[in-house]
Protein backbone atom coordinates (compact mmCIF):
# COMPACT_ATOMS: atom_id res chain seq x y z
CA UNK A 1 0.00 0.00 0.00
CA UNK A 2 2.84 2.40 0.83
CA UNK A 3 4.43 1.84 -2.59
CA UNK A 4 1.10 2.61 -4.25
CA UNK A 5 0.77 5.89 -2.30
CA UNK A 6 4.32 6.86 -3.22
CA UNK A 7 3.58 6.13 -6.88
CA UNK A 8 0.38 8.21 -6.82
CA UNK A 9 2.16 11.04 -5.01
CA UNK A 10 4.95 11.00 -7.58
CA UNK A 11 2.50 11.08 -10.48
CA UNK A 12 0.58 13.98 -8.91
CA UNK A 13 3.81 15.86 -8.26
CA UNK A 14 4.95 15.40 -11.86
CA UNK A 15 1.54 16.52 -13.13
CA UNK A 16 1.61 19.58 -10.89
CA UNK A 17 5.14 20.45 -12.00
CA UNK A 18 4.20 20.18 -15.66
CA UNK A 19 1.17 22.44 -15.24
CA UNK A 20 3.29 25.07 -13.51
CA UNK A 21 5.86 25.22 -16.27
CA UNK A 22 3.81 27.05 -18.89
CA UNK A 23 5.79 29.53 -20.94
CA UNK A 24 4.80 33.02 -22.05
CA UNK A 25 6.07 33.66 -25.58
CA UNK A 26 6.22 37.29 -26.67
CA UNK A 27 5.54 37.11 -30.40
CA UNK A 28 8.45 38.79 -32.14
CA UNK A 29 10.50 38.60 -28.92
CA UNK A 30 11.82 41.93 -27.59
CA UNK A 31 10.82 43.86 -30.72
CA UNK A 32 7.17 42.87 -30.29
CA UNK A 33 4.95 42.22 -33.26
CA UNK A 34 4.33 44.41 -36.30
CA UNK A 35 3.80 43.90 -40.02
CA UNK A 36 7.54 43.41 -40.62
CA UNK A 37 7.87 40.54 -38.10
CA UNK A 38 8.88 37.27 -39.76
CA UNK A 39 6.63 34.96 -37.75
CA UNK A 40 7.86 31.79 -39.46
CA UNK A 41 11.43 32.55 -38.40
CA UNK A 42 10.29 33.59 -34.92
CA UNK A 43 8.37 30.33 -34.36
CA UNK A 44 11.10 28.10 -35.81
CA UNK A 45 12.69 25.99 -33.10
CA UNK A 46 10.02 26.79 -30.52
CA UNK A 47 7.88 24.02 -29.08
CA UNK A 48 4.51 25.29 -27.90
CA UNK A 49 2.54 23.34 -25.29
CA UNK A 50 -0.93 23.42 -23.77
CA UNK A 51 -1.00 26.16 -21.15
CA UNK A 52 1.59 28.31 -22.92
CA UNK A 53 0.65 31.90 -23.70
CA UNK A 54 1.25 33.80 -26.91
CA UNK A 55 1.61 37.51 -26.10
CA UNK A 56 1.18 39.93 -28.97
CA UNK A 57 2.47 43.46 -28.34
CA UNK A 58 1.66 45.81 -31.20
CA UNK A 59 0.60 49.33 -32.17
CA UNK A 60 -2.97 50.59 -32.08
CA UNK A 61 -3.20 50.23 -35.86
CA UNK A 62 -3.22 46.42 -35.75
CA UNK A 63 -5.40 43.65 -34.33
CA UNK A 64 -5.16 39.94 -33.54
CA UNK A 65 -8.05 37.47 -33.75
CA UNK A 66 -8.49 33.75 -33.13
CA UNK A 67 -10.50 31.87 -35.76
CA UNK A 68 -11.53 28.32 -36.66
CA UNK A 69 -9.39 26.21 -38.97
CA UNK A 70 -11.98 26.57 -41.74
CA UNK A 71 -12.03 30.36 -41.50
CA UNK A 72 -8.24 30.41 -41.40
CA UNK A 73 -7.92 28.30 -44.53
CA UNK A 74 -10.31 30.65 -46.34
CA UNK A 75 -8.69 33.70 -44.70
CA UNK A 76 -12.20 34.69 -43.57
CA UNK A 77 -12.01 37.47 -40.98
CA UNK A 78 -15.75 37.92 -40.46
CA UNK A 79 -16.39 35.09 -37.97
CA UNK A 80 -13.80 35.26 -35.17
CA UNK A 81 -13.71 33.36 -31.87
CA UNK A 82 -12.03 36.25 -30.05
CA UNK A 83 -10.35 39.44 -31.12
CA UNK A 84 -8.39 42.31 -29.67
CA UNK A 85 -6.83 45.55 -30.84
CA UNK A 86 -5.59 46.90 -27.50
CA UNK A 87 -1.89 46.47 -28.32
CA UNK A 88 -1.24 43.87 -25.63
CA UNK A 89 -3.13 40.65 -26.40
CA UNK A 90 -2.61 37.20 -24.88
CA UNK A 91 -3.89 33.88 -26.17
CA UNK A 92 -3.53 30.79 -23.95
CA UNK A 93 -3.05 27.55 -25.87
CA UNK A 94 -5.82 25.28 -24.58
CA UNK A 95 -5.65 22.26 -26.87
CA UNK A 96 -3.06 20.38 -28.94
CA UNK A 97 -2.70 20.97 -32.64
CA UNK A 98 -2.38 24.07 -34.73
CA UNK A 99 -4.08 27.19 -33.45
CA UNK A 100 -5.08 29.78 -35.99
CA UNK A 101 -4.78 33.51 -35.61
CA UNK A 102 -5.48 36.38 -37.94
CA UNK A 103 -3.31 39.42 -37.80
CA UNK A 104 -3.66 42.71 -39.60
CA UNK A 105 -1.51 41.50 -42.48
CA UNK A 106 -3.15 38.12 -43.08
CA UNK A 107 -3.35 34.61 -41.71
CA UNK A 108 -0.74 32.87 -39.55
CA UNK A 109 -0.73 29.55 -37.73
CA UNK A 110 0.90 28.89 -34.37
CA UNK A 111 0.09 26.10 -32.00
CA UNK A 112 0.85 23.49 -29.42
Amino acid sequence: MAKFLILISTILLLFYASTCSATVYTVGDNAGWDISTDLDSWAKGKTFAIGDTLLFQYSQYHSVSEVTKENFEGCNTTNVLQSSSNGNTSFVLTSPGTGTLFVATGCIALGA
